[in-house]
């Protein structure tokens, strides 16, 4: 069966404003008349109910996912609406009927139907937090008040009386722009996604309800009456929070700690998270038990548990604190024994102190006791850079090279001119002198060969910090301790071990004495070859001296022997004088390859040699 009349379902239209104008349209005295007459239940129509949205779809002719999209669905103890809004009692305006004028005159004036069939109701106009109409700007007013009685969700009905002034409304409406937080809740309402995790996280309901709590203490002070605000004055604090709560965690953090510094101390005024935070604290606390808001009470439990020095015996929001995460400096002294006018300029050095409490007194002045409780655990018991020389039992030259080379380092780095104090942990004193005895034999005397770690290194060559080096990494095969010393010059290591040890890669090449000797020639003409740019030489270290030398490599000695022979040297291969053989070479026009009087020697190229040798000596020569 078909109903006739009939109206059109208009976009984002409850089911409810649907069947009222259906009812009106129809004739009937209510909405609640017209569902028992179609034999559809009444509140399964308000709690948008797929079977009772189904049965009037069948009876229009229009899909029943139609009227799903405009419906709130009751789930339980709470609603659904749009494509992911997760709604609560409070989120929905039951008794108070609130339109768009604008939007409502509109409908009027565009629809051929019955003036009181055509203005209909929109799903958004139903949610607590949505006040102004996000088509034209303007605030939603209010069109009457749902009574306990048959009229109850009849939209129709309940504007009839006003329905003569909804024009007059509209011309009073005036528009303006919309507060970022409905155009976030609408975005949501319709599945959009948007830049603001923290708030996409919550509960719709939720993240409307923080957005508009944080705004108003921000906006009207933390002891605001709540109850004396109008639409105007929360959407302005929706606005406002929004700005807050969509930047996430941190700048709600933010939010809080200025709340909390900006608060007026004195023995006069109250402290504590209710003076310092106001009606947002006491609504999460006091107001609302509900977990959607767990997220929120944790941003303000670290607030508190990480900037002011609560510990066991404390509570926040009903849970007890079990863990201190706060320092004083009054505190901080106590537990070290450091004073606090050092602890002040340590921790400012190491960051754990802001500007702002610098000026402060020793028990105003908070950080972090977890982040820096194993910082205080190594200042108790520190050694300064004089302690520390007595104490590994190595010289300032020794301590200051293990210290630049990062064997040992400050508990804080730089604090020699900044802080005054430059110290050392005494664990780290203590691991470094273990790691270096390990192994080490116990001797009573130094044996034949060996040495304190430096007096090694000078005999080796090398830094002290290479046998150090080798001992961390268990690379040697003999180490020692003398009974009667400690510390770092108790250790002993033998000399030929070390040597062996530190000795650098062999040269890959000759060096120029090397060089001239296996070319048969003296050092002025290996000198001139290499300025020449005819032999190439490259830089390597002698691998026991370490110091720097000219080496020609293989490969590009091989290549000159290859490529050119002397006079002198190939007179000796064919087993001919010299002077022979030089004069076979110009009359067969073979020239030398450089000046002779500016090397002092004359070089050939060796395949010229050849050709004239194997042509004008066939017989009696010898050949390398």
């Amino acid at each position: 069966m078909r109903l006739h009349p009939t109206v059109r379902l208009m976009p984002g239209e409850t089911p409810a404003s649907f069947v009222s104008r259906l009812a009106c349209r129809n004739w009937r005295p209510s909405m609640r008349v017209f569902c028992s007459e179609m034999a559809v239940p009444f509140q399964g129509i308000v709690d948008g109910s797929p079977t009772a949205l189904g049965r009037i779809a069948e009876l229009v002719g229009i899909p029943s996912e139609n009227l799903l999209k405009g419906a709130i669905m009751r789930e339980g103890k709470a609603y659904r609406a749009g494509q992911e809004a997760v709604l609560t009692r409070l989120s929905l305006r039951r008794e108070r009927v609130m339109g768009c004028a604008s939007c409502l005159s509109k409908d009027i004036a565009s629809s051929d139907l019955p003036r009181e069939a055509a203005p209909y109701g929109r799903m958004i106009w139903n949610l607590t937090h949505i006040r102004r109409c996000p088509v034209h700007g303007t605030p939603l007013v209010e069109l009457a008040r749902a009574k306990r009685n048959n009229f109850n969700h009849d939209f129709a009905r309940l504007i009839e009386p006003v329905i003569d002034q909804i024009e007059h409304m509209a011309a009073a409406s005036v528009p303006a722009s919309p507060s970022r937080l409905e155009t976030y809740l609408l975005e949501r309402l319709d599945g959009r996604t948007s830049s603001s995790r923290w708030l996409d996280k919550l509960p719709f309901y939720a993240a409307a309800r923080t957005c508009e709590m944080l705004g108003a203490v921000a906006v009207f002070g933390r002891r605001q009456n709540l109850n004396h605000l109008g639409d105007a004055d929360w959407i302005r604090a929706g606005d406002v929070g929004f700005g807050i709560a969509s930047a996430g965690e941190a700048a709600i953090d933010v939010f809080l700690t200025e709340l909390r510094v900006s608060h007026q101390d004195g023995w006069l005024a109250a402290n504590g998270p209710q003076a310092w935070f106001g009606r947002v604290y006491q609504w999460l606390a006091f107001g609302t038990s509900d977990p959607a808001y767990d997220e929120l009470r944790d941003i303000f439990t670290r607030n508190l548990v990480d900037n002011t020095p609560l510990g066991p015996g404390n509570e926040l929001f009903g849970k007890p604190v079990r863990q201190r995460k706060v320092h004083s400096l009054r505190t901080a002294f106590l537990e070290t024994g450091v004073h606090p006018s050092r602890l002040r300029k340590i921790l400012t050095k190491t960051g754990h102190l802001k500007a702002d409490q610098l000026g402060k007194s020793d028990h105003e002045v908070v950080f972090d006791a977890v982040a820096t409780a194993d910082l205080l655990r190594r200042l108790s018991d520190a050694l300064t850079h004089v302690e520390l020389m007595p104490y590994l039992n190595a010289n300032r030259v020794q301590v200051d090279i293990l210290i630049r080379e990062g064997f040992l380092r400050p508990i804080v780095e730089g604090t020699d001119e900044e802080v005054g104090w430059r110290c050392y942990a005494r664990e780290d004193a203590d691991q470094f002198l273990q790691t270096l005895t390990a192994e080490a034999r116990d001797v009573d005397a130094a044996p034949e060969g060996t040495f304190s770690i430096p007096d090694a290194a000078k005999r080796a060559n090398c830094h002290s910090t290479e046998i150090v080096d080798l001992i961390r990494q268990r690379r040697l095969a003999w180490v020692g301790r003398l009974g009667a010393v400690h510390g770092y010059n108790s250790i002993l290591v033998e000399d030929r071990e070390i040597r062996e040890r530190v000795r650098g890669p062999e040269l890959e090449g000759y060096t120029l004495n090397q060089t001239y000797k296996r070319l048969r020639i003296n050092s002025h003409a290996v000198n001139a070859l290499i300025d020449k740019g005819v032999l190439k030489t490259v830089v390597q270290r002698h691998p026991a001296s370490r110091t720097p030398l000219r080496i020609v490599p293989f490969a590009e000695f091989k290549w000159f022997q290859a490529q050119y022979v002397t006079l002198f040297e190939a007179a000796r291969i064919l087993g001919l004088h010299p002077m022979a053989l030089k004069k076979a070479l110009v009359a067969s026009g073979v020239r030398p390859v450089f000046d002779p009087a500016e090397m002092r020697v004359t070089f050939y190229e060796r395949e010229h040699v050849r050709k004239v040798s194997s042509r004008l000596f066939p017989k009696g020569t010898r050949s390398e």
